[in-house]
């Protein structure tokens, strides 16, 4: 078996003691999503999570620190900076949804807390590194 199969074999079985039969996880993040969008290389999965693993943690930083400041221009930019790498990146659709609400929180003024949507964002991001941090060292020891 070549190095590329065999690094591709165990992805397929990661992901299938994590996902097992219907896809879904515990986690935040449906790997997935991931998997078919590098086409199982590890080289291009290892890189767009190192890329979300750089970007992320400067985002949420902003976000809560515009919260903080009531910078509601600088927290919707943020949210609305990190909404495409949640579908490309296989985490939670909720994600999205919550970051949606965020964005549109002075337009429409909806009962929920920001304050809460910001923190319910933040834990789904921080839980979803942690997730990728235990993926790609899966990747790199394979």
């Amino acid at each position: 078996m070549s190095s590329q199969n065999k690094e591709e074999n165990i992805l397929q079985q990661d992901l299938e003691i994590r996902n097992g039969d219907s896809g879904k996880t515990d986690y935040h993040i449906n790997f997935d999503k991931l998997i078919n969008r590098t086409k199982s290389n590890p080289n291009l999965m290892k890189q767009m999570i190192a890329l979300y693993l750089e970007q992320t943690p400067p985002l949420l930083q902003a976000m809560l620190q515009s919260l903080k400041e009531k910078n509601w221009p600088r927290l919707q930019s943020s949210v609305h900076k990190m909404i495409p790498s949640f579908s490309i990146m296989g985490i939670d659709p909720q994600a999205e949804e919550i970051a949606r609400k965020i964005e549109s929180y002075e337009k429409i003024h909806q009962n929920e807390s920001i304050e809460e949507l910001v923190t319910q964002l933040e834990m789904i991001c921080t839980q979803a590194c942690h997730e990728l941090e235990e993926k790609i060292t899966t990747i790199k020891s394979s």
